[in-house]
């Protein structure tokens, strides 16, 4: 495969996870939205954090039991092992790099593919010539395009789930607020900046000990 087309298909595959996770993640639009807007989310740096979890489903499980802990409730943790067991997910299967601000990358192509194909309207906001807000909208059309194309198949559900289960952290908190919960976790925070994100060692362990203490 010539290196344009893995491009492509690779730009096409991360269209599909930030739909998906617009979807799940996103608030309902109001009145100030297009009105074909179903789901919106207001900001790029919390839209990254969101996709960071559902790119790192061994961070995600470990703010699950994070909420276990803090709540007292074992459904959080009983996802977070389901999280871990599931023998369908990779769990190196699409890092991301360490940059000035924590976990990045360009979503430009992926956002232009959703926009060009009437799946998302995307409306930033300008402040001296520079976007000072970000706003992605899922669209009826985007909403439509997902129940009729992605619902039922296994690796769109899988992304599907883990989106919705990202929804959980602090669902009204702002995206600096998230990063600063990511820069929490000792792995992510030492990164050096341009180095791959590592995976979390000591996970299953974790979860493993939380369930002994509450047995």
């Amino acid at each position: 495969m010539r290196a344009a087309e893995r491009r492509s298909r690779f730009c096409q595959a991360d269209a599909v996870r930030l739909l998906l996770i617009l979807s799940e993640v996103g608030h309902a639009a109001t009145e100030s939205d297009p009105e074909n807007a179903t789901k919106v989310i207001d900001s790029q740096i919390a839209f990254l954090a969101r996709d960071f979890w559902v790119r790192y489903p061994d961070y995600l499980a470990d703010e699950l039991i994070d909420m276990a802990i803090a709540n007292g409730e074992v459904e959080h943790l009983e996802q977070a092992e389901r999280l871990l067991d599931d023998p369908t997910i990779d769990f190196d299967w699409l890092p991301m790099v360490r940059w000035k601000n924590g976990a990045y990358w360009w979503m430009t192509d992926a956002i232009a593919i959703l926009v060009s194909n009437r799946l998302i309207e995307y409306l930033p906001k300008f402040s001296a010539n520079v976007v000072a807000q970000h706003r992605y909208c899922l669209t009826q059309t985007g909403e439509a395009f997902i129940n009729s194309e992605l619902a039922g198949v296994g690796e769109f559900d899988a992304i599907r789930t883990r989106a919705e289960l990202a929804a959980l952290i602090d669902p009204s908190a702002p995206g600096t607020q998230l990063k600063v919960k990511q820069y929490a976790v000792e792995e992510y925070a030492n990164t050096t900046q341009g180095s791959t994100i590592p995976s979390l060692e000591d996970v299953r362990l974790r979860a493993k000990k939380v369930r002994e203490e509450w047995i």
